[in-house]
């Protein structure tokens, strides 16, 4: 589900920001600890990436990021990730910044089939092959 924040959504002006569409009950966000958050409504929302103007309907709710966009949001825009080149919406690129710590891992790589069991997480120790290499940890 792609999310707007509540905080954002009220920072619309009220002559422009959508009207909140009630959620179904089966509808069930949850962060990233699994604590649920409240669904305040659906909103259809204009928004741009790069060269690009959407209308997607996000979950508006009470989380501290501005926004997510989700897979049902990028599958459908047929997006690709590169590490080298980065996001791709419809073929186009869009600039991303990443801010924060980077990530630790950043490509995982098994022999044999692998299954992971739905809501769990591995930690893999393992190394890197990037001379000088530096986070801020």
């Amino acid at each position: 589900m792609t999310l707007l924040s509540r905080r954002k959504y009220e920072q619309i002006p009220v002559s422009k920001r959508p009207v909140l569409q009630p959620a179904t009950k089966f509808s069930k966000v949850e962060a990233a600890n699994h604590s649920p958050l409240d669904i305040d409504g659906i909103a259809p929302l204009n928004f741009r990436a790069g060269r690009q103007n959407f209308e997607w309907n996000v979950y508006v709710v009470a989380t501290r990021e501005d926004g997510l966009l989700a897979l049902d949001f990028l599958t459908e825009q047929d997006y690709k990730l590169s590490a080298s080149r980065g996001l791709f919406l419809n073929s186009t690129m869009v600039h991303v910044d990443v801010k924060g710590l980077l990530p630790c891992v950043s490509r995982v790589t098994v022999k044999e089939d692998t299954v992971i069991p739905a809501e769990c997480e591995f930690i893999v120790d393992g190394t890197t092959d990037l001379e000088g290499f530096q986070t801020d940890l």
